[in-house]
C-alpha cells in the first residue's frame, strides 16, 4: 500500500462524511440531540463516538510511531482478523463500545462536532503521511478486539465502523422524528 492509495481511502471516507453532514444540516439542534430511549445515543452522540474512535486510533498510531523499530510487518493472521472485524461491523449484531470511546457529551452543536472532526481527519492524514513508505504495511493501530493492524486495515476498519454508525444516525433521527 502506498501513501497515495491510503490518501485515496481517506478521501473516500471524507466524501461520505461531507455528504452526511450536508444532509444533517437540515435537522434542528433538538432532533440531533434527542435520544430515542434512555440507554440509546442521540445522533450527535453517535457522531461524537465516530469521531472519538478516529481520534483515539490516530493518537495511538502517533504514540506507537515514536519508536518505529517496535512495529512489525502484518501478515495473514492480521489480514484474517481485519476481515472478520469488518464483517462483524457490517452485521446487525450489537455490541458495547469500549468506555474509552463512548460519547461523553449530553448536548452538542453539529458544527462543533464537524469542526473538531475536520481536525481529527487532518491529523490522521498527516500522521500517515509522516510514515516512511517501507513501514506502511507494519502494525501501527491496535484494535481492542483484533490486535495490531496496518494502515490499510485500520482504514478498512474505520470505513466499516463509519458505515455502521452512519446507519445508526439515520435510524436515530427517524426514531425521534
Amino acid at each position: 500500500m502506498t501513501h497515495a492509495k491510503l490518501n485515496s481511502r481517506i478521501d473516500a471516507l471524507e466524501r461520505k462524511r461531507a455528504a452526511m453532514f450536508d444532509k444533517l444540516a437540515g435537522y434542528d439542534h433538538a432532533a440531533l440531540n434527542k435520544k430515542p430511549s434512555a440507554e440509546a445515543w442521540s445522533a450527535v452522540q453517535t457522531l461524537e463516538h465516530m469521531m472519538t474512535v478516529e481520534m483515539a486510533a490516530t493518537s495511538y498510531v502517533k504514540k506507537k510511531s515514536l519508536d518505529k523499530s517496535s512495529a512489525t510487518r502484518t501478515g495473514v493472521k492480521q489480514w484474517f482478523r481485519s476481515l472478520m472485524l469488518d464483517n462483524y461491523l457490517r452485521s446487525p449484531k450489537k455490541f458495547p463500545a469500549p468506555s474509552s470511546v463512548a460519547p461523553v457529551l449530553k448536548q452538542a452543536n453539529l458544527q462543533d462536532i464537524h469542526t473538531q472532526w475536520n481536525r481529527v481527519r487532518q491529523d490522521m492524514r498527516d500522521t500517515i503521511a509522516a510514515m516512511p513508505p517501507d513501514l506502511l504495511d507494519h502494525g501501527w493501530f491496535k484494535h481492542p478486539a483484533v490486535g495490531m493492524l496496518n494502515f490499510k486495515q485500520m482504514l478498512s476498519f474505520m470505513e466499516a465502523h463509519y458505515d455502521r454508525h452512519e446507519n445508526q444516525v439515520w435510524r436515530t433521527l427517524q426514531a425521534v422524528a
